[in-house]
């Protein structure tokens, strides 16, 4: 879902 892809973003964003 949008969501899923929009906290997906996020987590790697912190991986990074």
């Amino acid at each position: 879902e949008k969501v899923s892809l929009k906290a997906y973003q996020t987590l790697g964003i912190l991986v990074k």
